[in-house]
């Protein structure tokens, strides 16, 4: 909710951000780590009076109740889930062919038909309008760079398995 306030100017400031957001319906925030979120002005609107605390745990109960219902407050040793070990599932050899599969499908190939994109040095066979394949193009920065493609969604990269849209394109060439 930050870029509202940073980035897209909708507001001033992360109080009248957070404000928005009550008022909305909004009870949960995802912000950049290390970044000040806009709902630390939670308890400033509070304190003002503007917002009251029974509206922040009306906001609240949803997200507590499905974590309760997840489990996430059972005792340990009644979550048949911690005998599960990562490397049993989520790092198998299964789960990372899967993953390759799913990253070469979610690829976009856009073909330049009438030079409707903006690439300079286009070769003279596609000028003349034969359709034939000669070179393949990866183009910004989700081409090569991990941490661009990966974001800030992923709470511990493992490089080990991590495989870059170039690195894939000489894997199937």
């Amino acid at each position: 909710m930050q870029f509202m306030v940073s980035e897209h100017k909708a507001f001033s400031t992360f109080f009248e951000a957070a404000l928005a957001s009550v008022r909305a319906g909004v009870n949960i925030e995802n912000s950049e780590p290390g970044w000040r979120g806009v709902y630390s002005d939670l308890p400033l609107l509070v304190k003002t009076g503007i917002i009251k605390r029974s509206q922040l745990e009306a906001l609240a109960r949803p997200l507590f109740l499905t974590r309760l219902r997840q489990g996430e407050f059972d005792p340990p040793e009644s979550n048949p889930y911690n005998k599960l070990t990562p490397d049993q599932f989520v790092q198998s050899e299964r789960h990372r062919q899967l993953s390759l599969i799913a990253g070469c499908k979610s690829a976009v190939l856009l073909k330049n038909l009438r030079h409707f994109l903006p690439l300079s040095g286009a070769s003279a066979a596609s000028r003349r309008g034969n359709h034939v394949l000669q070179k393949l193009g990866l183009v910004g920065p989700f081409s090569r760079r991990m941490d661009e493609l990966v974001g800030s969604y992923a709470a511990t990269r493992m490089p080990q398995f991590e495989v870059n849209l170039e690195q894939g394109n000489l894997l199937l060439t």
